[in-house]
Protein backbone atom coordinates (compact mmCIF):
# COMPACT_ATOMS: atom_id res chain seq x y z
CA UNK A 1 0.00 0.00 0.00
CA UNK A 2 2.72 2.47 0.97
CA UNK A 3 3.96 2.82 -2.61
CA UNK A 4 1.23 5.40 -3.21
CA UNK A 5 0.15 6.66 0.21
CA UNK A 6 1.77 6.69 3.65
CA UNK A 7 -0.70 4.17 5.04
CA UNK A 8 1.00 0.99 6.20
CA UNK A 9 -0.02 -2.31 7.73
CA UNK A 10 0.83 -2.70 11.42
CA UNK A 11 1.48 -6.41 10.99
CA UNK A 12 3.84 -7.68 8.25
CA UNK A 13 1.77 -10.89 7.97
CA UNK A 14 -1.29 -8.83 6.94
CA UNK A 15 0.83 -7.00 4.37
CA UNK A 16 2.02 -10.33 2.97
CA UNK A 17 -1.56 -11.67 2.78
CA UNK A 18 -2.66 -8.50 0.96
CA UNK A 19 0.21 -8.89 -1.50
CA UNK A 20 -0.64 -12.55 -2.12
CA UNK A 21 -4.30 -11.79 -2.79
CA UNK A 22 -3.32 -8.95 -5.13
CA UNK A 23 -0.74 -11.16 -6.83
CA UNK A 24 -3.12 -14.01 -7.70
CA UNK A 25 -6.40 -12.13 -8.17
CA UNK A 26 -5.43 -10.09 -11.24
CA UNK A 27 -4.46 -13.05 -13.48
CA UNK A 28 -7.49 -15.03 -12.27
CA UNK A 29 -9.78 -12.11 -13.09
CA UNK A 30 -8.24 -11.79 -16.55
CA UNK A 31 -8.85 -15.49 -17.26
CA UNK A 32 -12.43 -15.28 -15.93
CA UNK A 33 -13.12 -12.26 -18.14
CA UNK A 34 -11.95 -14.17 -21.20
CA UNK A 35 -14.14 -17.13 -20.23
CA UNK A 36 -17.05 -14.71 -19.95
CA UNK A 37 -16.66 -13.49 -23.53
CA UNK A 38 -16.87 -16.99 -24.96
CA UNK A 39 -20.25 -17.51 -26.54
CA UNK A 40 -21.99 -20.75 -27.53
CA UNK A 41 -22.14 -19.53 -31.13
CA UNK A 42 -18.36 -19.08 -31.37
CA UNK A 43 -16.48 -21.44 -33.61
CA UNK A 44 -13.95 -23.76 -32.02
CA UNK A 45 -11.14 -21.66 -33.55
CA UNK A 46 -12.58 -18.50 -31.99
CA UNK A 47 -12.93 -20.19 -28.58
CA UNK A 48 -9.37 -21.49 -28.81
CA UNK A 49 -8.02 -18.04 -29.74
CA UNK A 50 -9.90 -16.42 -26.84
CA UNK A 51 -8.59 -19.02 -24.39
CA UNK A 52 -5.01 -18.73 -25.63
CA UNK A 53 -5.08 -14.93 -25.60
CA UNK A 54 -6.60 -14.94 -22.10
CA UNK A 55 -3.90 -17.25 -20.79
CA UNK A 56 -1.15 -15.23 -22.52
CA UNK A 57 -2.42 -11.96 -21.03
CA UNK A 58 -2.74 -13.59 -17.58
CA UNK A 59 0.82 -14.98 -17.77
CA UNK A 60 2.21 -11.61 -18.88
CA UNK A 61 0.43 -9.88 -15.98
CA UNK A 62 1.73 -12.56 -13.60
CA UNK A 63 5.31 -12.00 -14.78
CA UNK A 64 4.88 -8.23 -14.47
CA UNK A 65 3.50 -8.60 -10.95
CA UNK A 66 6.29 -11.01 -10.00
CA UNK A 67 8.81 -8.34 -10.89
CA UNK A 68 6.95 -5.71 -8.84
CA UNK A 69 6.08 -7.94 -5.88
CA UNK A 70 9.55 -8.90 -4.77
CA UNK A 71 10.60 -5.49 -3.56
CA UNK A 72 12.62 -6.45 -0.50
CA UNK A 73 13.15 -2.85 0.58
CA UNK A 74 10.93 -1.49 3.33
CA UNK A 75 10.71 0.95 6.22
CA UNK A 76 10.90 -0.48 9.74
CA UNK A 77 10.50 1.32 13.05
CA UNK A 78 13.81 1.17 14.91
CA UNK A 79 13.20 3.27 18.01
CA UNK A 80 10.24 5.14 19.49
CA UNK A 81 11.36 8.55 20.77
CA UNK A 82 8.16 10.29 21.94
CA UNK A 83 4.48 9.56 22.56
CA UNK A 84 1.84 12.29 22.39
CA UNK A 85 0.54 13.31 25.82
CA UNK A 86 -3.13 13.47 24.83
CA UNK A 87 -3.21 10.72 22.20
CA UNK A 88 -1.09 7.62 22.88
CA UNK A 89 -1.84 6.41 19.33
CA UNK A 90 0.52 9.08 18.01
CA UNK A 91 4.27 8.66 18.38
CA UNK A 92 7.53 9.94 16.96
CA UNK A 93 10.03 7.30 15.96
CA UNK A 94 13.24 6.71 14.09
CA UNK A 95 12.62 4.45 11.12
CA UNK A 96 15.12 2.77 8.86
CA UNK A 97 14.81 2.03 5.15
CA UNK A 98 16.75 -1.03 4.13
CA UNK A 99 16.77 -3.78 1.55
CA UNK A 100 17.69 -6.72 3.74
CA UNK A 101 20.02 -9.33 2.31
CA UNK A 102 20.15 -7.74 -1.15
CA UNK A 103 21.86 -4.57 0.14
CA UNK A 104 25.06 -4.45 2.16
CA UNK A 105 24.78 -0.77 3.13
CA UNK A 106 23.28 0.25 6.48
CA UNK A 107 19.65 1.39 6.44
CA UNK A 108 18.82 5.05 5.84
CA UNK A 109 17.31 6.47 9.03
CA UNK A 110 14.76 9.29 9.33
CA UNK A 111 12.36 10.60 11.94
CA UNK A 112 8.63 9.98 11.42
CA UNK A 113 5.34 10.76 13.11
CA UNK A 114 3.29 7.56 13.34
CA UNK A 115 -0.47 7.66 13.93
CA UNK A 116 -2.33 4.41 14.59
CA UNK A 117 -5.49 4.64 12.48
CA UNK A 118 -6.88 1.20 13.40
CA UNK A 119 -5.30 -1.91 14.85
CA UNK A 120 -4.40 -2.87 11.26
CA UNK A 121 -3.12 0.40 9.78
CA UNK A 122 -0.76 3.23 10.68
CA UNK A 123 -0.37 6.58 8.94
CA UNK A 124 3.27 7.63 8.66
CA UNK A 125 4.68 11.08 7.80
CA UNK A 126 8.18 12.51 8.03
CA UNK A 127 8.69 14.69 11.08
CA UNK A 128 11.14 17.47 11.92
CA UNK A 129 12.29 17.35 15.55
CA UNK A 130 13.58 20.93 15.34
CA UNK A 131 10.12 22.52 15.27
CA UNK A 132 8.57 20.12 17.79
CA UNK A 133 6.59 21.50 20.76
CA UNK A 134 8.20 19.52 23.62
CA UNK A 135 5.26 20.24 25.94
CA UNK A 136 2.98 18.02 23.79
CA UNK A 137 5.19 14.93 23.95
CA UNK A 138 6.42 12.41 26.52
CA UNK A 139 9.96 11.15 25.98
CA UNK A 140 10.15 7.38 25.76
CA UNK A 141 13.30 5.77 27.09
CA UNK A 142 14.89 2.74 25.41
CA UNK A 143 11.91 1.24 23.63
CA UNK A 144 13.17 -0.53 20.55
CA UNK A 145 10.83 -2.14 18.04
CA UNK A 146 11.18 -5.82 17.22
Amino acid sequence: INQFITLEFTNPEHEHLFGSIKFFSVPICIILIFFGIIDEKDSSTSVLMKLVSGIVVAVISLIFMLILMFDLCDWTTNETLYVHKENPNVSIAIRGFGCGAVDSTPPTERTFKIRAITKYFIYVTEFDLEGMDQSQWIKVENIKSE
